[in-house]
């Protein structure tokens, strides 16, 4: 291809993208294509501002349709306006010092940030409109009505409470009591205690009846079904016996080597170069005894959750709408904060190391169960549809194909659900589990800051001794 023709080609190119740059801005095309041509060449430096955004603000996003561009600006304005308000008309006892200077600041720095980014981003959405035409485009005055309506429902109030002392539910209630005995209030008090303070409802009305009624459903459970829970106990009790016996009842010199064959022969050399390290730290600062219990109530824990993650990761991904039913419990069990797993664990099983683990299975439970539906569900389609062609049945589809190439997703879980464990440790140490996590726990409350890093040290290497040998296991084969 001759010189000549490429440039012809690379002039057809530019007037292609100037064609694409006028559709997508519309008015003000021209600057627009220069700003995108600068921006593509790494030419645009930190002076080069849009001052059509810096003066319209977060308008400018919305009559581009450019919503990030219209968030940012609204977060900086609003922030502005409470400190200037706050400055010129607080109520005494709301503190305004320096109000007025910090607002002028606030806004200055927002207004140049959104000058500075304006441009990049309408390019950005230049580009995903170019692969995707629904992308919104061009200069559309219609969308200062939902602009407008967002700023008047948000931005009026939160700059009048900035300058208002927020009354409490307490104070709210003593004015309400009069206004039920015929006495006035005036309307800035209402209106107040309505809108600006928390929402105006008493414990008593809505939550302690439903506190009441979850603690009356404990109860009849704990009554009716200990035999139930009582077996549940023997079983998590005897397999954590079993594992003790072996981590902690067997002589450590045996366990020691033991630890760092099984490492090598999984991960390699290095990782047990590494195992040896840890397992050296743990030995020299005397936490051998308390790590092998802590490695007891994690094996205890990844194996429960194997056994039971694995079957529901089958069934979620066998059944899109048993899956639907399940991601909220799912969801719930990886959001709750760690200490609320103790109180069912403690209201059902008491206290030790049985409701420890049944804690750590309902935190750690989750992963196993999304990263078998996952790997299952990614299993190509053309693989299922050949070992059906050749004759195989669902069983045999779901031993010989299905979870063989959902392995290392499958791994992936395990070692996700070991690491959710050892977080466990320490919290579940308040239901007396012991283990390290007691060591921590015990630092902790005596204010000894020595002896709490060296035992979150030896948690930390159990981790990255566990994390080492599971990836290695799970590379291993390929």
């Amino acid at each position: 291809m001759t010189d000549a023709t490429l440039d012809a080609v690379a002039d057809l190119q530019e007037q292609s993208d100037d064609e694409l740059i006028a559709e997508f801005v519309g008015p003000n095309s021209e600057y627009y294509g220069a700003k995108f041509q600068r921006l593509a060449q790494n030419q645009s430096g930190p002076t080069d501002l849009n001052w059509n955004a810096a003066l319209l603000g977060p308008f400018w996003g919305a009559l581009r349709a450019n919503w990030v561009v219209f968030w940012i600006g609204l977060t900086f304005d609003t922030c502005a306006l409470m400190l200037l308000a706050r400055g010129l008309f607080a109520e005494e006892g709301v503190p305004t010092d320096n109000s007025v200077l910090l607002a002028l600041v606030v806004l200055a720095a927002g207004r140049l940030a959104l000058a500075w980014c304006a441009d990049r981003l309408y390019r950005r959405q230049f580009n995903m409109w170019r692969i995707d035409r629904r992308v919104p485009h061009g200069l559309d005055t219609g969308r200062l009505v939902p602009a407008g309506a967002l700023w008047l429902v948000g931005v009026p109030l939160l700059v009048y409470k900035a300058t208002q002392v927020v009354p409490t539910f307490r104070e709210c209630k003593r004015m309400w009591r009069k206004m039920g005995r015929g006495e006035d209030a005036a309307f800035g008090d209402q209106f107040n205690c309505w809108f600006i303070t928390d929402l105006p409802i008493e414990q008593k009305i809505v939550h302690d009846p439903i506190a009441g009624g979850v603690d009356g459903a404990i109860d009849w459970l704990v009554h009716n079904f200990e035999w139930m829970f009582d077996s549940i106990t023997a079983g998590i009790r005897w397999l954590l016996q079993t594992l003790e016996l072996i981590f902690v009842g067997m002589p450590w010199p045996v366990m020691l080597v033991l630890l760092i064959l099984v490492a090598w022969r999984a991960a390699g050399r290095n990782v047990a170069v590494f195992v040896a390290f840890a397992l050296g730290y743990l030995a020299v600062l005397g936490y051998w005894p308390k790590a092998m219990s802590t490695l007891s109530l994690v094996g205890a824990a990844t194996v429960i959750c194997i056994f039971m993650g694995i079957p529901i990761g089958i069934w979620c991904a066998k059944s899109p709408r048993a899956y639907a039913a399940i991601r909220p419990i799912l969801d719930i069990m990886q959001t709750l904060p760690s200490f609320v797993y103790l109180i069912p664990a403690i209201a059902f099983f008491s206290v030790g190391k049985p409701p420890a683990i049944v804690a750590t299975v309902i935190f750690a439970l989750p992963p196993m169960v999304r990263l078998t539906a996952l790997g299952i569900t990614h299993v190509p389609d053309s693989v299922k549809e050949a070992a059906l062609a050749f004759g195989a049945t669902p069983r045999q589809l779901l031993w010989k194909v299905e979870l063989p190439l959902a392995v290392p997703s499958i791994m992936t879980g395990i070692n996700q659900t070991i690491m959710m464990s050892l977080s466990m440790v320490v919290i579940a140490a308040l239901i007396a589990a012991k283990g390290l996590g007691e060591d921590v726990l015990f630092a902790l409350q005596h204010v000894e800051h020595g002896k709490g890093l060296l035992a979150g040290g030896a948690i930390a290497l159990i981790a990255m001794m566990m994390d080492r040998v599971v990836q290695g296991t799970r590379r291993r084969p390929e």
